[in-house]
């Protein structure tokens, strides 16, 4: 390029004329300004923006060096193509989202999304907000319909409704213990929820027959061992509360007793809290009578957290031995059964040293929180001390009016339910007018569930225990249940809708189960949108 006379000084601007005069002065006309514009080949600059005039704009690093586009950017196409074989991932800034309109994701990964919002199909290979899609195609809005239901309530630890109207009431006219996500058992005060890492604890009432569930050294019996009272810190994080069982060098089993006078036919759940000390290994018993002719028993490892065994005897029946683990090395374990099939009106329950080597008088192991409930499963625990007593039960609800569709209306509903069982057939775990979401009497003898709703009931052809996604859709006449997003059971018969006006409960009296992510729509989701909702 030939240069021109252009006397300027320092700091001068040139004029576009003055410009194009030096770019253009070898004849090539590749280069030319216009205005504000810059043209380098096919390639335009003006302000902020960089357009091609004719064909793609190719942006390169040196090898082993990154392209970084600073600081906000935007794609406007319907297509992003990845030109290596590797993963594309897009991130956000902090506090910030990636919106990016009408585009197809094949495998990868998006991070920093809270929300997606689509005016077309979204076709998804990989994991959008925690989900595994696995290729679905979901139709047109069906992300905004399952992210804005008319009402929503998280139970995770708070009661406030995240969307609908009113405010939920609860009572409990009883303290309550529970076990926090760190382990810890705690205590709710009355007419206050109890949320455990499952979600919102929701129970009926129970009763603890054992007295002096914390002090083994009163109404208590030991047998061939010894105790120390208040030795470990509790579990409920009181210092010198825990009591510690230990042996002797006598070569028989050592255990510490208390008999009930009670149906011994009847179903009995006997627990207590349990830390391993120099003997790492426990037995727990519940039997007809003193002398233990029938009865049935569980034996657990309190160094690696497993159930060993459960042994019926005689006539009696074991029908669950439980091990859970909390905080500082502290389990709650449990057993459920019948101890005999003839009542002997005596109820023993025994914890037993179990693997002791009777050398000392010293080894041994902790104790607390003894209780014995006439239920096929465990409870949250009950404190005691010379009387028996009961926990009343939680009573849940929200307002009818504006959180639910009005009879025959459309709707939905779905919540994530931890059953842990029932005292009644087929006890509700959320109730509204006719509409009720059920669950058989005991979720771990068969765990079925059913949804009534006027003259129609759907009843599963499989059977759901432990902890599930529990979903309904309604949309006249076609009354269809749904576990963990899977379609399972339908009728065609629910003519009559979900009638009244009465508070919509969640949970019942005799219910026992941890519900969260309750979410009541106005509208019937498709069965493709329940499988992500």
């Amino acid at each position: 390029m030939a240069h021109s006379n252009l006397a300027k000084s320092v700091g001068d601007k040139l004029t576009a004329a003055e410009v194009n005069r030096l770019l253009t002065a070898d004849g090539s006309g590749d280069f030319s300004v216009t205005g504000n514009s810059l043209t380098i080949d096919n390639l335009k600059f003006l302000g902020n923006a960089m357009e091609s005039l004719s064909g793609d704009v190719d942006i390169k690093a040196v090898a082993g060096s990154a392209v970084v586009l600073d600081s906000n950017f935007s794609f406007d196409g319907s297509e992003l193509t990845a030109l290596l074989d590797a993963n594309t991932i897009f991130t956000a800034y902090t506090g910030k989202n990636i919106t990016i309109e009408d585009v197809t994701f094949d495998g990868g990964a998006l991070a920093g999304i809270t929300s997606i919002n689509m005016s077309g199909n979204l076709t998804v290979g990989g994991t959008v907000d925690g989900i595994d899609i696995a290729g679905t195609e979901v139709p047109a809005k069906a992300i905004g319909n399952i992210h804005t239901p008319m009402t929503e309530l998280d139970l995770q630890n708070t009661l406030n409704l995240k969307q609908g109207a009113g405010s939920v009431t609860f009572t409990r006219s009883t303290v309550k213990n529970y076990v926090d996500r760190y382990g810890v058992v705690q205590e709710a005060a009355v007419d206050t929820p109890a949320f455990e890492k499952e979600g919102c604890l929701l129970e009926g009432a129970s009763t603890n027959l054992l007295l002096q569930s914390e002090d083994f050294a009163t109404t208590w019996a030991l047998t061939r061992a010894g105790l120390t009272a208040n030795a470990e810190t509790a579990p409920d994080g009181t210092a010198t509360a825990a009591d510690k069982l230990k042996q002797t060098v006598t070569a028989s089993s050592k255990y510490v007793s208390q008999t009930l006078v009670d149906d011994s036919t009847a179903d009995y759940t006997f627990s207590v809290f349990a830390k391993k000390g120099e003997v790492e290994s426990v037995r727990i018993i519940v039997a007809d009578s003193a002398g233990q002719t029938n009865r049935f028993e569980g034996t657990f490892n309190l160094a690696t957290g497993v159930v060993t065994s459960s042994t019926e005897v005689g006539t009696g029946a074991i029908t669950a031995a439980v091990i859970k683990e909390l905080a500082n090395d502290w389990y709650r374990i449990s057993i459920s059964g019948t101890p005999s099939t003839v009542d002997t009106n005596e109820v023993g329950c025994t914890i037993e040293l179990s693997g002791e080597d009777d050398s000392n008088t010293t080894d041994g192991l902790y104790i607390w929180g003894a209780q014995v409930e006439e239920l096929p499963f465990t409870s949250s625990y009950i404190i005691t001390t010379t009387a028996a007593v009961t926990r009343t039960a939680d009573v849940c609800s929200i307002v009818r009016a504006e959180n639910k569709p009005d009879s025959l209306d459309d709707f939905t509903v779905i919540a994530d339910i931890n059953m842990i069982g029932t005292k009644g057939a087929y006890t509700a775990v959320l109730t509204s007018g006719d509409l009720q979401l059920r669950v058989s009497e005991s979720i771990i003898n068969d765990g079925s569930t059913r949804i009534y709703m006027g003259a129609g009931m759907v009843t599963p052809p499989i059977i759901k225990t432990g902890s599930f996604r529990f979903g309904v859709t309604y949309s006249n006449p076609s009354l269809k249940m749904f576990h963990d997003g899977v379609l399972v059971s339908e009728t065609s018969s629910a003519t009559a809708s979900d009638a009244g006006t009465a508070n919509i409960t969640i949970g019942e009296a005799d219910a026992f189960s941890h519900i969260s992510n309750l979410r009541i729509h106005n509208k019937a989701l498709t069965d493709n949108e329940m499988r992500i909702a």
